[in-house]
């Protein structure tokens, strides 16, 4: 049941999950189950539907020839990119950062606002590596292995290039 409770938070509300864990009513328990169950569903398909177009992009343009890759997108759920982040980073050893301008009026602004998650292999500290381009996050945070990132569209380029 944890998946199910876990993609009410990534995608929907965390307190369908909640209300099913108090349910004392067998019957609401069920309808809840179901809408838990079927909101997981829907956060599969757009994990799939999202790695399919990362891995489509990462061969187009031999991004796994790069030391770290680093893929944006509007139209990516910023609650699931993390998930596909470590599917990338496991395909192709390496680290992987998604950021989605979902939800910016015009994601194509330099000032739009982008979260990030990241992950990372063995051997490869993205908080160390995060600290050294500080400057270009709005903030960053998390552990060896993953990050959680919000950065200006416009400093995309730079943190591809260092």
């Amino acid at each position: 049941m944890s998946e199910p409770c876990d993609a009410a938070g990534r995608i929907s509300d965390a307190s369908l999950a909640v209300e099913l864990f108090l349910s004392k009513d067998r019957a609401e328990a069920e309808k809840l189950a179901i809408k838990l169950c079927d909101i997981n569903k829907d956060r599969q398909l757009e994990e799939n539907r999202i790695a399919k177009e990362a891995y489509a992009y990462i061969e187009e343009q031999s991004c796994a020839d790069n030391s770290v890759i680093i893929l944006d997108n509007p139209s990516w759920h910023h609650g699931i990119i993390g998930i596909v982040a470590s599917r990338i980073s496991e395909k192709y050893s390496l680290p992987a950062i998604l950021i989605s301008f979902e939800g910016n009026e015009d994601p194509n602004d330099p000032e739009a606002i982008g979260k990030g998650s990241g992950r990372s292999v063995q051997g490869m500290n993205l908080v160390d590596a995060f600290s050294s381009c500080a400057d270009l996050f709005e903030k960053y945070g998390g552990h060896e292995l993953a990050v959680g990132l919000t950065i200006k569209k416009k400093n995309l380029a730079e943190l591809s290039k260092r």
